[in-house]
């Protein structure tokens, strides 16, 4: 009944549904640079993946351990530290690439950092910085390579989705997918390693209650600074949310609405972790349950010393990958030379071409194979259909708009499949190297 009355969460959940459509098809990336970008960072990494052992050999082995997983917002201060430098012996620490220097400045060593964008920004968050023994970094294979050495430590790597990850050999280093954020990946990485419960420090998904800020005050960039609601207003639209605690209503965004919601779903996954969200006047994570500092610090103080080394590279090259590895690749060129083909002959009919390779590729055996061909082409066919629904929501009044959509879209293929075959002959040459 009260949502009933409530036209302002329809109009959201109206406004959301195209959003969530496309971010679901576009797994493989935000945009077609996005997933270009991703696709030149997965051959880089081609001999870095080879000779890493990845998410596997880590599975299971914090087996009912606490985590402490550090995110990024304004909830984390220096007094935190503080209090978490008392007990940093006595769970497993886990932390975003953004919070890291910030805490090996203030003598808090995590066993873990996540990272999880494919921008060179990423490097900037390592460069210069002395990495302590037992800290691994835990990045996925799609890192920009550049990012991956400015980490001066010991590697850990992923993957973050079959399609093309698979087809280049990534797929062994253990799949692992928790949604849009670093922060998202330090709950992922605590359930894998198999801890029982996870204490929740910096996930404040909302503003500040009084400097309207998202990060933590000493992240070095804007988004620390000090910011006053009218700043909001003019970027994005905001919404209103329960605090953890349930004292209050506190502001979040649209990006901070979707980063909570797969949160959520992964807590509800994981019934038997519990989660401890430490940021009372953040958003309300459901799942969740608010947590009081002096019980959560004596309670880690009564538990025993984390002893907690594993070798995160084992130097080897499986064969047998490099085997399976070659042939896919040559089966995802092969069909990609077709796709450009039938590109030249149809002029500006791209769908009918579409669906004669659809047919093609549903009579090839291999799964892994039409999930590599589906990675290469989903973002260009979500941008597609974003268009189209713009065109539907908030029609332009050209009637051949829909026309004008297609043949851009057309157009852009022609352009970019050149560049992915290049990345795929690329992804060859590594491959000789290796065998």
């Amino acid at each position: 009944a009260v949502l009933k009355r409530d036209p302002l969460f329809w109009f959201r959940v109206a406004k959301s549904i195209p959003e969530l459509k496309s971010r679901v098809r576009a797994g493989f990336g935000n945009s077609l640079s996005d997933q270009m970008n991703g696709l030149r960072n997965c051959v880089d990494n081609m001999d870095l993946s080879m000779v890493n052992a990845g998410l596997h050999v880590w599975r299971g082995s914090a087996r009912g351990k606490t985590a402490v997983s550090i995110a990024s917002g304004w909830s984390l201060t220096r007094e935190t530290v503080k209090k978490l430098r008392e007990v940093s012996d006595h769970a497993i620490i886990i932390a975003t690439d953004s919070s890291m220097k910030f805490l090996l400045g203030h003598d808090l060593e995590p066993h873990f950092v996540t990272s999880l964008e494919r921008e060179s920004a990423v490097g900037d968050c390592f460069r210069g910085a002395k990495i302590p023994e037992r800290t691994n970094l835990f990045a996925p294979v799609v890192s920009e390579r550049k990012s991956l050495e400015a980490f001066e430590g010991k590697r850990i790597l992923f993957s973050t989705h079959g399609g093309y990850q698979e087809i280049l050999g990534h797929r062994r280093l253990g799949l692992l997918s928790a949604g849009h954020s670093a922060g998202n990946i330090n709950l992922a990485l605590a359930t894998a390693l198999g801890c029982g419960r996870v204490i929740m420090v910096g996930h404040d998904l909302a503003l500040h209650p009084d400097r309207f800020t998202t990060h933590f005050e000493e992240i070095g960039d804007e988004r620390g600074a000090v910011k006053a609601k009218a700043d909001w207003d003019t970027r994005e639209s905001l919404a209103e949310v329960g605090s953890q605690d349930g004292t209050s209503q506190v502001w979040t965004t649209n990006f901070y609405w979707m980063i909570r919601g797969e949160i959520e779903q992964w807590i509800s996954m994981h019934p038997e972790v519990e989660f401890v969200n430490m940021s009372a006047k953040g958003a309300r994570i459901e799942g969740a349950h608010s947590g009081e500092w002096i019980e959560v610090l004596n309670s880690l103080k009564n538990t025993p010393l984390v002893l907690f080394q594993k070798n995160a590279a084992k130097p080897f090259v499986p064969r047998e990958c490099l085997q399976r590895t070659e042939a896919s690749l040559a089966a995802l060129t092969e069909c990609l030379q077709e796709v450009h083909q039938l590109l030249d002959r149809a002029g500006g009919d791209f769908l009918t071409s579409a669906l004669e390779l659809r047919e093609k590729w549903i009579r090839r055996p291999s799964i892994s194979f039409q999930l590599g061909v589906l990675s290469v082409l989903t973002p260009a066919v979500t941008m597609y259909e974003r268009a189209l629904v713009e065109e539907e929501v908030v029609p332009s009044g050209d009637p051949n708009r829909k026309t004008l959509i297609l043949r851009e879209h057309f157009t852009l293929w022609k352009a970019y499949l050149p560049q992915i075959m290049h990345e795929l002959n690329r992804a060859a040459a590594t491959l000789k190297t290796l065998a």
